[in-house]
């Protein structure tokens, strides 16, 4: 034979058979030939080497976690070319065709499930493919909730349980009489009469395993209740002071409105100032402590001040070429003054209320 066989293949010199296993693919031209004491003949002769179909060694089942990156790699043998997948409902996968890795991030589940999808790998031989059973496990929840909780004596307790990686199931320990969970929603309930503290377990668990996690939890004494009036009335322009009080001496106070001219003090629980508009206002006003607060609705009207009413002496004397002076008092606050009925050698101060001069003229004078 002149030329070069396929690797894997030789030629039996004595008898003329050309045999093996070819391992690579390909076409081989050769010259082939024969010799006896006459001569030599020689032939062209091409040998065609297929490619085998790729066959797919990976193994046929794989684990991942929900919410976790998961990855594979395509293995075949025959030298493939080319990769691919069909996700079937694995639709989260997806595949270098080059490499044959595949990768995804697992869906979150509350239970285990299985996926299955199908390998492919290519070459110029054809196509084998494989089926792929990925099995689901959910991530074990892990608590996300505060592991701190309070609540108030003679008042309703509450705590949600919280936890990522969909937790289907919760449960509690260590919680004295009285307090129960709900395993579906992972709500705590109770109704403490007194106060107290003490430590509890928490879990939410899922197909994946269970979260855990310890909750301090502080029963405080009982939620404040108002106990100050809840109608208060006020003078547009005069002072006006109004005093929150509770029960179970609270630590802060709060209103949710400050009319004009007011100022609210959140320590004391003093409302005070100068109001500066009428109206009536409808004010939600609270005192609590670290376990809760109590709250009430004030209804507080400023109304508009009455008239002036004069305080100052309605009789006078003055003599006649000597400096005079007056002052007009009034209460309820008056803005301005006014004696429209002077002598004419008196004048008035509209913004004091001062009346002054020289009068000239004796006499009598009813000034108004």
């Amino acid at each position: 034979v002149i030329g070069v066989l396929p690797s894997g293949v030789s030629l039996n010199a004595t008898t003329g058979l050309i045999s093996g296993r070819p391992t690579t693919a390909g076409a081989y031209p050769v010259t082939l030939r024969a010799i006896n004491s006459g001569g030599m003949g020689d032939a062209s002769l091409t040998i065609t080497i297929a490619e085998k179909a790729p066959v797919i060694t990976s193994p046929p089942t794989a684990n991942a976690t929900g919410g976790a990156l998961f990855t594979y790699s395509i293995e075949a043998s025959n030298n493939p070319t080319s990769y691919d997948i069909v996700k079937g409902a694995a639709t989260w996968l997806s595949v270098d065709m080059v490499t044959g890795q595949i990768s995804g991030v697992a869906p979150l589940l509350s239970f285990v499930v299985q996926q299955q999808i199908t390998l492919i790998a290519n070459n110029g031989g054809g196509t084998g493919t494989t089926t792929l059973t990925i099995t689901i496990t959910p991530a074990t929840p892990v608590i996300t909730s505060p592991i701190i909780a309070e609540g108030a004596a003679n008042s309703p307790f509450q705590y949600q349980i919280v936890a990522d990686n969909l937790p289907s199931i919760f449960q509690i320990g260590g919680f004295p009489n009285g307090y129960s969970v709900d395993m579906n929603t992972g709500l705590i309930t109770g109704a403490p009469t007194a106060q107290d503290s003490f430590t509890g377990q928490i879990f939410a668990s899922n197909a994946g395993g269970a979260g855990f996690a310890m909750i301090q939890v502080t029963i405080h004494r009982p939620i404040p209740e108002i106990t100050s009036p809840l109608i208060a009335i006020g003078v547009n322009g005069s002072a006006f002071n109004y005093q929150i009080t509770a029960t179970q001496d609270p630590e802060s106070f709060s209103v949710d409105l400050v009319p004009p001219g007011l100022t609210f003090n959140p320590n004391t629980g003093e409302l005070s100032g100068i109001p500066t508009r009428t109206d009536t206002y409808f004010i939600q006003i609270s005192a609590g402590h670290a376990g809760g607060a109590g709250f009430a609705t004030l209804e507080l009207q400023i109304a508009d001040p009455p008239p002036p009413v004069i305080t100052s002496a309605l009789e006078i004397t003055a003599n006649a070429g000597d400096m005079f002076s007056y002052q007009i008092t009034a209460d309820h606050s008056p803005t301005g003054f006014a004696a429209p009925s002077l002598p004419r050698d008196l004048v008035i101060d509209a913004q004091t209320g001062v009346i002054e001069g020289v009068p000239l003229k004796p006499g009598i004078f009813e000034i108004k």
